[in-house]
């Protein structure tokens, strides 16, 4: 397989140190299903804005952010907590706990966010006076809150077995898919599709996933499904202690990428939160490659990690890098020149939210420069410090968006994501650099790399 591949990216792999089998078979696959479901998703925003218009899509994207709150919370971080407990019983045992977690994770995050989402819903009911800005019937809300959250944890879980082209299929195609032919199934019958159509078809796309990812962890004869030995107490507060730690990092993120969506919601008109959310899709474009190699080599740094080489941890933070920053960069340059015509093809009225594009461009790009240092803190058992960060840094970012957003509207919201974005990413940096003493951007390490590049062509002449 070696000899087939371009000399360029032959040598640029030796100097990157990692085994580019793993790389190249998992790492392209996992790639190539993130970037088909970035697709998918933006032909079904497509459709869905064609089909319902900002208003109503605007209901739905602010029902969405809600949900995601609701999965994270209902969660607990035991989706977290399985990129780093499942590897480390494989590599290290007992056995019997794969199951144990395992099991336990999937009634935990089915009850959870089924409690999460009832409350979640009813709350913003409540605040708003009624159904405006959640039309849909409660049980279909619920529903689909505990389909994503279950895929949420099995993802994860389908990484940590080995298994990374089915979890990137898992969170990335097969939802889509099933969402789209039945779209396609009511167009063709003509049924007019409604926001509770709509709903039910994501849910349906949600357990469909989950079916197939249960179905395909069932055949691992690493991972039993049946009930295991009995479990102590004092293991499950161990679990949940980590978990709930692990949570806050999750819970950032979407303080970070969904909280201007809520306030939109609570202080803007629905076409205001269904155009700044089609403009926030299309700069998260850039990061579909960050997504999918993060997920992939986590694992792997953890396994490092355990193992004290921090040169073949290096080796692996290189790799996310350079595979992550080439297709960000590529994306990046064609948001800025074609904003406006990518745009338009969700209708003329989201043309205006180019402004919005180009300031969540810029602090995005420099978060993937910065590199995975909150990942890597993670992985490496900083994780309360990390915990630390992210608190400070989220409640500030709550704070920006509830003095910006009723005044600015979207240009507000997108203000308080970039301020927050570039200082938490540019603190991780250096702490990350003191901490662990690894080098998380590629800036800091392209000479480096020019020079194990360099070495891996003299060896091959």
């Amino acid at each position: 397989m070696t000899s087939k591949l371009p000399a360029v990216l032959v040598r640029l792999l030796a100097a990157l140190g990692v085994e580019h089998r793993y790389v190249l078979i998992n790492g392209l696959g996992v790639i190539l299903a993130r970037g088909v479901g970035s697709g998918l998703i933006l032909l079904i925003t497509v459709l869905l804005m064609r089909t319902l218009g900002a208003e109503n899509y605007g209901r739905f994207a602010f029902f969405l952010s809600v949900a995601f709150l609701a999965v994270l919370f209902g969660g607990m971080g035991v989706p977290v907590a399985a990129n780093c407990l499942l590897p480390r019983y494989r590599q290290k045992g007992p056995a019997h706990r794969r199951s144990q977690f395992f099991l336990v994770g999937l009634v935990a995050v089915f009850f959870g966010s089924l409690a999460a989402g009832l409350i979640s819903v009813t709350i913003v009911r409540l605040i708003h006076g009624g159904t405006a800005m959640i039309p849909f019937p409660l049980w279909a809300a619920a529903a689909y809150i505990t389909a994503t959250a279950l895929c949420n944890f099995l993802a994860p879980a389908c990484r940590a077995m080995d298994m990374p082209t089915t979890a990137a299929l898992v969170d990335n195609i097969y939802p889509r898919v099933i969402i789209l032919a039945g779209m396609g199934v009511l167009t063709a019958g003509g049924y007019q599709l409604d926001l509770d159509s709509l709903l039910i078809l994501w849910v349906i796309g949600g357990y469909g996933a989950v079916a197939i990812a249960i179905f395909s962890l069932a055949r691992r004869t690493e991972l039993s499904l049946r009930i295991p030995r009995q479990l102590r107490f004092r293991q499950l507060r161990v679990w949940l202690s980590l978990s709930t730690t692990m949570m806050v990092t999750p819970m950032f993120y979407f303080v970070l990428s969904e909280t201007d969506i809520l306030c939109l919601g609570f202080f803007s008109t629905p076409t205001d939160v269904g155009v700044y959310n089609v403009a926030r899709r299309l700069a998260e474009l850039m990061q579909f490659a960050y997504v999918s190699v993060n997920t992939l080599l986590l694992p792997r740094i953890a396994a490092a990690h355990g193992e004290r080489d921090r040169q073949r941890m290096q080796s692996i933070i290189d790799t996310m890098n350079v595979v992550v920053l080439v297709p960000a960069g590529a994306c990046s340059i064609a948001l800025v020149g074609f904003g406006p015509q990518v745009l338009s093809l969700f209708g003329s009225s989201f043309v205006s939210g180019y402004v919005v594009v180009l300031m969540l461009v810029v602090p995005r790009f420099i978060d993937l420069l910065l590199g995975p240092a909150s990942e890597v803190l993670m992985m490496t058992g900083d994780q309360k410090l990390v915990a630390r960060v992210n608190i400070v840094a989220g409640v500030a970012n709550l704070g920006l968006n509830l003095l910006l957003v009723p005044f600015w509207g979207a240009v507000g919201a997108a203000t308080a994501t970039a301020v927050t974005m570039i200082s938490w990413k540019t603190y991780l940096f250096v702490l990350c650099r003191r901490r662990t003493g690894v080098q998380t951007s590629l800036a800091t390490r392209l000479r480096a790399l020019f020079f194990n590049l360099s070495g891996a062509r003299r060896a091959q002449a």
